[in-house]
């Protein structure tokens, strides 16, 4: 399932009854934190995952402290990623 901002991720956890949760951190609507904050209290059980490459992924352990299981920084070029490989 894939939802286009935090709001949608909400009503799909809601109805889904997902294990699951990978939310990238730059939304619209509703960003990533905010998201974060309102699944745990909701589901504290819910596993998260934050990817994000906005601002360095500064706001990445931020997620972390919200309660996402795993936060990984996002290549802004996915060539230059293949390469180093």
């Amino acid at each position: 399932m894939e939802a286009a901002n935090g709001r949608e991720a909400m009503e799909i956890v809601r109805r889904a009854n997902v294990d699951l949760c990978i939310t990238d951190l730059a939304m619209p609507e509703q960003e990533g934190i905010e998201t974060i904050r309102l699944l745990k209290e909701e589901y504290p059980k819910l596993k998260i995952i934050a990817i994000s490459g906005a601002f360095g992924g500064t706001f990445l352990e931020i997620a972390k402290l919200l309660g996402a299981g795993a936060a990984l920084l996002k290549m802004r070029d996915e060539f230059a990623w293949c390469e180093r490989q």
